[in-house]
């Protein structure tokens, strides 16, 4: 009988700061630890899903990071919100004495416009790890990357995929591309069988009248709990279609006046 060696602790992913500095990253922490041992001497660790809102990854979804470990004051600064969410731009700073930790910036309400979509698909579980990582996942037709907000249609000179530039530096969106060239991250929503689909006809006698085709009962009216959420400006829906970006259900006029902020004027 053959053994295995215990795992190391923290199999996540690796979360290399310096590369995403200035980006605006989103933080789920998972836990936090005093003074574990590392190459360094012993320091503070927080174990987090990280996603990099405004920095694509080769498959066009915003970068994300599954169990990545941060450590000293980015770990600190993200202590007290264990099972929450932290939103920050990542940057590395001068202390007094000399030190250059890195920190997280405060949010701004256009940071937030340009999170929300990220969010929501974050929590409906579109960027989940596989069930089994070792299995490599069938052989599927490659997917065009989709347009998230700020990315251009146009690929950039070097070949890499188009990063959110909060300043303007990135060019407009083209009209929102079609469904059989983008696809946009949205949870399913189950279809809803027509009526008497897949019934067959009754038998009807020679000379006998045809009898009516059965109608569908009405619908109930709509009650409290079930009614619409309120509508969206249909001008600002298109506004925003055009920049890449589809309205989700949930997504309120504000939501979306927020995410049409974002956008350079």
């Amino acid at each position: 009988m053959s053994y295995s060696q215990p795992s190391a602790p923290n199999q996540g992913d690796k979360f290399e700061a310096h590369e995403h500095k200035g980006h605006l990253v989103l933080v789920y922490p998972k836990n936090f630890q005093q003074d574990i041992k590392t190459t360094k001497g012993l320091s503070d660790a927080a174990d987090a899903d990280i996603i990099v809102v405004d920095k694509l990854g080769p498959d066009g979804k915003p970068l994300v990071f599954h169990g990545a470990r941060l450590f000293g004051n980015l770990a600190r600064s993200v202590k007290n919100d264990i099972g929450g969410k932290v939103l920050g731009r990542l940057d590395q700073i001068t202390s007094a004495n000399g030190n250059t930790p890195w920190v997280l910036h405060n949010f701004t309400d256009q940071d937030v416009a340009m999170t929300e979509p990220v969010r929501m698909a974050y929590e409906a579980g579109q960027f989940a790890q596989p069930t089994n990582p070792m299995q490599a996942p069938a052989a599927t037709a490659p997917a065009a990357p989709a347009q998230w907000p700020g990315q251009s249609s146009a690929p950039a000179p070097n070949g890499a995929p188009q990063q959110w530039n909060p300043a303007g530096g990135v060019p407009a969106a083209a009209p929102g591309p079609s469904p059989a060239t983008a696809q946009q991250y949205a949870p399913p929503v189950a279809s809803t069988p027509w009526p008497n689909a897949g019934v067959p006809a009754a038998p009807q006698a020679p000379g006998a009248t045809p009898s009516p085709a059965p109608q569908p009962a009405p619908a109930p009216a709509p009650t409290a709990a079930s009614a619409p959420a309120p509508a969206v400006d249909p001008n600002l829906v298109a506004f925003l279609q055009a920049r890449g970006v589809t309205v989700q259900p949930g997504m309120d006029q504000a939501t979306c006046e927020a995410i049409a902020r974002s956008f350079p004027s």
